[in-house]
């Protein structure tokens, strides 16, 4: 577990920003996406505001992943090709 933590906390800011801003990202757009199947399934019932909806949670799951995984290859790639140890 100390070593999952230490990985994290040596992220450089500019990864952290990215990582922060895609959690917010994701939440945001799901929470969206939940809140247009609710108000689907109980005012409306139509096809179309659903599958916007869970378009929107979809797209928002693949927007995190890609944004994280670019969040840790801009790390990775700072520390290998600019180290200064």
């Amino acid at each position: 577990m100390d070593k999952i933590i230490n990985t994290l906390n040596s992220i450089n800011n500019t990864s952290k920003k990215l990582l922060y801003f895609s959690c917010f990202f994701a939440a945001t757009c799901c929470i969206a996406g939940i809140s247009m199947i609710i108000y689907n399934n109980a005012f409306l019932n139509s096809v179309n505001l659903y599958e916007y909806g869970a378009t929107l949670i979809q797209k928002a799951c693949s927007s995190f992943a890609i944004l994280v995984i670019c969040a840790l290859f801009m790390d990775w790639f700072k520390n290998v090709f600019f180290n200064d140890d």
